[in-house]
């Protein structure tokens, strides 16, 4: 009976989770030229977009692959488009998502986007999870933070390398998501500070 009740409420909040992504907002797309075009966008649970006009409910629709435009947008949300992000979580096992939407959640020296994963359970077909994403150009390109807790804090230390003052926030246990953001925003503040200096 638990496993019922657990499994019911887990299915419960990753749907609510997913269904978000999954309804029409209104927002843009930018297509491979640069050219911001407003519409009615929704998140494909496949992978992808579909858009519609603003003005005609009936309007043609549109289905664009994360490969075939810059980025997308949905009210205050921004969506960019990463390329070879490092992962070992996927639909079909593979290192990298060649192509991929994520939200941006801090910009600057280091960038940290979140977006939401399909990948195949052992027990129950697929599972959805968010998960996190850093990158630090030009030395490291898009790379999906784990869920273990050494691997996560390895990570931050490797990005960080660079500022030992930072690294010493950084803990020895995992990090909670508003906990990652301020750090990450912290060592941008302090990477701006010493650029300035220069």
């Amino acid at each position: 009976m638990k496993k019922h009740i657990l499994l019911g409420l887990l299915l419960s909040v990753t749907g609510q989770l997913f269904a978000q992504l999954l309804e029409y907002r209104r927002g843009y797309i930018i297509d491979k030229d640069s050219v911001k075009r407003e519409c009615m966008v929704k998140y494909r649970s496949e992978g992808g977009i579909v858009t519609k006009s603003i003005n005609k409910d009936d309007g043609e629709k549109q289905t664009y692959l994360a490969s075939e435009v810059l980025g997308y947008g949905q009210e205050n949300d921004h969506y960019i488009v990463l390329k070879d992000v490092r992962t070992k979580v996927s639909t079909i096992g593979q290192d990298k998502h060649e192509f991929m939407f994520a939200k941006l959640e801090v910009e600057g020296r280091i960038s940290l986007y979140s977006t939401v994963v399909r990948y195949k359970s052992s027990s129950y077909g697929f599972n959805y999870e968010r998960v996190y994403i850093a990158e630090k150009l030009p030395e490291y390109s898009p790379i999906q933070f784990r869920r273990q807790k050494k691997k996560q804090l390895a990570l931050l230390v490797e990005l960080m390398k660079d500022l030992p003052e930072v690294q010493q926030k950084i803990g020895t246990k995992k990090l909670r998501e508003d906990e990652l953001k301020q750090l990450i925003r912290y060592y941008n503040s302090q990477t701006n500070k010493d650029q300035g200096n220069k």
